[in-house]
């Protein structure tokens, strides 16, 4: 095997978030629908008008996209 696959996403036990956006044309938001549907409690975001380099096109709202998510998560530091 190359490396993970889809079949490896349920056996994710670690907080998840899954960023695509809706105007990739290389990696079609579908593929983001079923990755994060497989991996367990994961959570999509899907950035309007981002496109494959979604990271670089629109910074800000992956940044608060990010923040969101991270301020949700439980941690057990100090425990």
């Amino acid at each position: 095997s190359a490396g993970p696959s889809t079949t490896d996403a349920p056996l994710l036990t670690v907080p998840t978030l899954v960023i695509t956006g809706d105007a990739d044309l290389l990696v079609p938001p579908v593929n983001s629908d079923t990755l994060a549907r497989l991996i367990p409690g994961a959570r999509k975001v899907i950035v309007e008008g981002g496109g494959h380099v979604v990271f670089n096109e629109q910074p800000d709202a992956i940044t608060g996209a990010m923040l969101e998510f991270l301020d949700g998560v439980q941690t057990h530091a100090g425990s």
